[in-house]
């Protein structure tokens, strides 16, 4: 969508809610020339937090979008992805359980897939793992994990013949500051059901009995995994411009 577009949209929702420019700005402290930059498509001029807030006060939502390459991009996420759940598989095998990796199902117009399904036929518990490269909306990643974690114990009967009695629900995110400072923001919802941490998940994993797990996992990408090129913080060295030596001024 191009920021003339944009622009428009505001106008027109702001008019809609028959409101004036000084009016979206009243309740967010947000200046009538903010506003107006805004309704002009002059988005270069603002910052992200204040085009955000500029929605916010006509009843919408920014929705950024990043395009690079095509399915390139895709598959970049992808690898991270697939690092972080080749991770998790290798420290719930370790720990002496059956790993499943993108376990689909489809129960009642509910679809989707699991990241990670763990099972430990001893005990009968099952860990339904999602692994998050990045933190968009928490509140629609607890809705969606949610459903999996119930529909577990019918994926697991269908599948395997047998119904666990013990479910851990285990959310590992890449230990992003971007990601940390979200989940943050909303610790309070997050620890309704995602009160345990990294030690509780080990603990839980090694020997799991008692309660149901209810976690939530930062894990770094581990940089000797082979064949998946890291991209991180890395320090971009410019080369070094050439400075041609002044001549001296001619003696007068």
């Amino acid at each position: 969508m191009q920021d003339a577009q944009i622009g428009l949209i505001l106008r027109q929702l702001r008019r809609r809610a028959a409101l004036r420019q000084v009016d979206v700005g009243a309740g967010r402290r947000i200046s009538r020339g903010t506003v107006s930059r805004a309704e002009r498509g002059q988005l270069d001029s603002l910052s992200v937090q204040s085009l955000r807030d500029v929605c916010a006060s006509v009843g919408a939502t920014l929705d950024l979008s990043v395009k690079w390459r095509g399915p390139l991009l895709d598959r970049l996420v992808d690898a991270r992805h697939a690092e972080l759940c080749a991770r998790i598989v290798d420290i719930l095998r370790r720990a002496g359980w059956e790993a499943h990796v993108e376990v689909t199902f489809s129960r009642f117009g509910e679809r989707g897939s699991v990241d990670v399904l763990g099972l430990h036929r001893a005990s009968r518990s099952v860990v339904v793992v999602e692994v998050k490269t990045m933190i968009v909306s928490l509140e629609e990643l607890l809705r969606s994990h949610d459903v999996k974690v119930r529909l577990a114990p019918q994926i697991v009967r269908e599948r395997w013949g047998w119904r666990p009695v013990r479910i851990g629900r285990l959310l590992v995110v890449e230990g992003s500051t971007a990601n940390r400072s979200r989940i943050s923001g909303a610790a309070r919802l997050a620890s309704q059901v995602l009160s345990g941490r990294a030690a509780d998940a080990r603990r839980w994993l090694q020997a799991p009995t008692g309660a149901d797990l209810g976690a939530i996992w930062f894990v770094r990408p581990d940089r000797s995994t082979p064949n998946v090129r890291q991209v991180g913080q890395q320090r971009i060295r410019l080369p070094r411009r050439r400075v041609d030596p002044v001549p001296p001024e001619p003696e007068r």
